[in-house]
C-alpha cells in the first residue's frame, strides 16, 4: 500500500524538503484549491487532502486525470477564474554515481 500519507502545505518557502525513496511529490497551483463550485465555495486545502488520502499508491497519470475530472465535476461545468497546474512526482532516490546509461 505505499508509506503512510504525509502532507505539507507551502507557500513561497525556501525551506529544503528531504524525500525519501518511496515518498510522492505533489505540487499544485492555488487555481486548484481556490477553484469555486456554483455556489462560490472553495475547494479547499481539506478537499483536496480527502481526495489524495483516498488514493494511497494511485499510479500518478490516473492521479492527475482523476484529480481534473473530480475538479471539472465540482466546478459543475464553471470556468475557473485561475489557472490549473500539476506536478506529481514519485520519488526513488538520488541517481547512482557513474555512466549514464
Amino acid at each position: 500500500m505505499g508509506r503512510p500519507l504525509r502532507v505539507l502545505f507551502v507557500e513561497d518557502s525556501e525551506d529544503d524538503l528531504q524525500l525519501a525513496p518511496g515518498d510522492r511529490l505533489l505540487l499544485y497551483t492555488d487555481g486548484i484549491t481556490e477553484l469555486p463550485d456554483p455556489q462560490g465555495r472553495a475547494f479547499g486545502e481539506e478537499r483536496l487532502l480527502a481526495f489524495l488520502e483516498r488514493r494511497p499508491g494511485q499510479p500518478l497519470q490516473a492521479l492527475c486525470d482523476d484529480l481534473l475530472a473530480e475538479l471539472r465535476a465540482f466546478a459543475a461545468a464553471g470556468e475557473p477564474r485561475d489557472d490549473i497546474t500539476i506536478l506529481a512526482l514519485d520519488w526513488h532516490g538520488a541517481p547512482r554515481p557513474g555512466p549514464l546509461a
